[in-house]
């Protein structure tokens, strides 16, 4: 028997793809399929040969191939191996395991909770064997349960929230028996809970009940330590879980669900949280041989090999009505054809298998553009925040990529893969992390976006609410301002007020120097450029154009030492006292220029100061080079030089410095040979510039639609031949 396919889908490297056209950097394999099983941002799959292959990410060394974890990405499947008896394969977020022939089970990938069950938490970059004889297994997102021949159910990994079944909530890194002495037909595993089918049948649940998942008929969002049978009795023939939902199929063929129902992956309809299975549709579909779940939508097939699809549909996963962001009840799959042998969900993507083995896939395709990917129109103004990017053409603002926290402004919550214009906001300038705040004509601020600290400026009921569409933050003139954490905005008048996280003094002091500061605060002294971190803030000084920081020092980002958090901005000294014209501020590091100079300080894990090292600096260090504009990122920095080079520095695992590799670079490479780039906005994992004939190119991780280029995800039906 097989095991339940796991959550979460990558889908490069599909034969079929249901959306839009393959793009030239993700080639297809070329075999037919027997199985499929998708993690988080790779996929494996068994061939008809019974070979097995292993794409897309390779962080964890969950693609198996024994290759260092530099190397990041594969579009083209790996072989794993060189066995030709593997019998079925299942994969985590970013852990696969696969069964042979003679019943061996072998696990590779991220081990950081003990889910590969090796004993260790160690990372497995290649198929490890655990000992004994199994039928089936099920990777979670990080603890894993299997069968073994003797149809005994053990689990092994994360236990924090009693996954694991065993009585206790004690992690165990090698396989543990579940606390029964039943025989076990089947197992799922979702994001922090499991489910089982005895061989007589009856389901039984364990693990976090939050939203009911476990199926009691009520919960105390606790944690529930050992087997224990779901509400209702009946018997069971299918389970899926996804992350806080279970669905299955009885024994007389009728669906139900229970647990979370937000998005409607219960399929009743109500949008209302069930503490029991309930019944999926009034019941008008009666004839369910299959039930897969993804992370928050839900796939069966029924009848005469029918598919049908209910839940989130963000990403078009549920291959209808792409507008719809999800569907409450099951929905034929538009164009599916009625062949389909096999189905696999993951997170945000649906993938299938036909008669004539070939693979088919709609949803979430994360992979990395590792080269600039031109994102039409004409573009005056461009920064790349998280995993947002916004841009500004005749004074309109348009804005792409994540959305979850509102950074998009068009009110929906939902990610955009292509640009989406912001109505009746004309700007002048702004500022993009996870927030925007941008500035109209007046330079009046507006921000949107995350406010989990009051970074978007709000006050009273929305104090710490995310901000879906730009709202004003009050009165006040603001030409420059800047975002991460905490925002700071200078006035007409040069005056520095900050808002938001102030842990470390990052937004000065302020009455009863709260930790979190809701609300503007003046800082001391008269500024001409400001420039946020994590937990630091930087300004050029008007007096003198010296550089001076405040907030937390410990990676050096304060270029005074490794400090201790302070509220009283400190002069960064630099040989020779340039006076300084730009400022730019990753999380943890900051960068200045003066003229065609620029030095670097704070936090090098990545090279992203560009100085030939990874050892962090508290003081600045000059940056090889003559330029005209530098932006950092997450844990990256690009630039552009006097002769419109553009070049970049640091990590690349999403290929975010745009040289065609994934290779970490410690000194900036160049980015290309051309030489009218104007400018360059650096974000979390991706990367944005502009030339002079107002052309915009991005390239990095694509994973929301951060690059624009409306190749993230596939969200409509489409036979792609080769």
């Amino acid at each position: 028997m097989r095991a339940l396919l796991p959550l979460l889908l990558a889908l490069a490297g599909c034969d079929k793809v249901w959306g839009l056209e393959r793009t030239p950097d993700a080639p297809t394999p070329q075999s037919r399929w027997d199985s499929v099983a998708p993690g988080e941002a790779h996929t494996c799959g068994i061939r008809l040969d019974h070979t097995l292959w292993c794409w897309g990410r390779n962080d964890y060394g969950q693609l198996g191939a024994s290759e260092s974890l530099a190397d990041f990405e594969a579009v083209d499947p790996r072989q794993v191996g060189s066995a030709t008896d593997w019998a079925l394969v299942a994969s985590g977020p970013t852990t696969s395991c696969a069964i042979k022939s003679d019943q061996t089970l072998w696990c590779w990938g991220d081990n950081r909770h003990g889910q590969v069950g090796t004993g260790t938490s160690l990372p497995v970059a290649a198929p490890y064997q655990i000992p004994g004889a199994w039928k089936a297994v099920a990777p979670g997102e990080t603890h894993a349960c299997a069968i073994s021949a003797d149809d005994r159910l053990s689990c092994w990994g994360d236990n924090l929230r009693a996954q694991l079944g065993d009585g206790t909530q004690i992690d165990h890194m090698s396989p543990m028996p579940v606390q029964s002495t039943a025989t076990w037909l089947d197992v799922a595993v979702g994001q922090v809970s499991t489910c089982a089918i005895q061989a007589d049948g009856t389901a039984w649940c364990w693990g976090w009940d939050a939203y009911g998942q476990i199926g009691l008929g009520s919960t105390n969002g606790g944690y529930v330590t050992v087997p224990t049978p779901v509400a209702d009795g009946g018997t069971w023939k299918k389970l899926a879980l996804g992350e806080l939902f279970a669905c299955g199929i009885t024994t007389d063929r009728r669906m139900r669900c229970w647990g979370r129902n937000d998005v409607g992956q219960i399929g009743d309809s109500s949008g209302t949280t069930r503490f029991k299975p309930s019944v999926v549709d009034l019941d008008l579909i009666s004839e369910w041989t299959d039930v897969r779940a993804g992370g928050q939508h839900v796939c069966g097939t029924h009848g005469a090999g029918r598919t049908s699809c209910w839940g989130s549909n963000e990403y078009g996963q549920l291959v209808s009505d792409p507008a719809k962001a999800f569907r409450a009840k099951p929905t034929d799959i538009a164009g599916a054809p009625d062949n389909l042998v096999a189905i696999a969900l993951g997170r945000r993507s649906t993938c299938a298998i036909d008669a004539s083995h070939e693979l088919w896939c709609a949803g979430l395709q994360p992979h990395s553009e590792l080269r600039p990917v031109e994102v039409g129109g004409a573009w005056t103004e461009v920064l790349a925040g998280g995993g947002v990017t916004c841009g500004r053409q005749s004074g309109t603002i348009s804005c792409w990529g994540a959305n979850h926290h509102g950074a998009v402004g068009d009110g929906t919550g939902l990610d955009r893969q292509l640009p989406v214009a912001i109505p009746d906001l004309v700007t002048r300038g702004f500022a993009v992390s996870d927030v925007v705040c941008a500035r109209n004509p007046l330079n009046e601020i507006s921000c949107w976006g995350m406010n989990s600290d009051g970074q978007a400026g709000q006050t009273g009921a929305m104090a710490t609410t995310d901000v879906l569409k730009p709202t004003s933050i009050g009165n006040g003139q603001f030409p420059q301002v800047a975002t991460q954490r905490h925002t700071c905005a200078l006035d007409n008048n040069g005056a520095m007020y900050c808002w938001g996280y102030n842990e470390s003094g990052e937004c000065g002091p302020a009455p009863n120097s709260p930790q979190r500061q809701i609300g503007a605060y003046l800082q001391f002294g008269t500024w001409v450029a400001v420039a946020v971190g994590a937990s630091h803030t930087c300004g050029i000084a008007y007096l003198n154009h010296h550089v001076y920081c405040a907030g937390l020092g410990a990676d050096g980002q304060c270029g005074v030492g490794f400090s201790a958090p302070t509220n009283v901005f400190q002069e960064v000294v630099v040989p020779g006292t340039p006076m300084f014209d730009e400022l730019t501020s990753g999380p943890l590091f900051t960068c200045a220029r003066a003229g065609t100079a620029a030095w670097c300080w704070g936090a090098n894990a990545t090279g992203q100061l560009g100085n030939q090292t990874t050892m962090s600096t508290g003081t600045p260090i000059a940056l090889v080079g003559a330029w005209t504009q530098l932006s950092a990122g997450q844990d990256h920095l690009c630039g552009i030089r006097t002769g419109g080079t553009l070049w970049c520095t640091g990590a690349n695992a999403f290929g975010q410095l745009g040289d065609g590799t994934q290779i970490e670079q410690h000194e900036p490479v160049q980015v290309g040979t051309e030489t009218d780039w104007i400018s360059v906005t650096a974000g979390r994992d991706h990367t944005c510039a502009t030339k002079q004939s107002g052309q915009l190119f991005c390239w990095g991780r694509n994973i929301s639609g951060g690059l624009g280029t409306g190749t993230a995800w596939h969200a409509t039906f489409e036979r792609n031949e080769r």
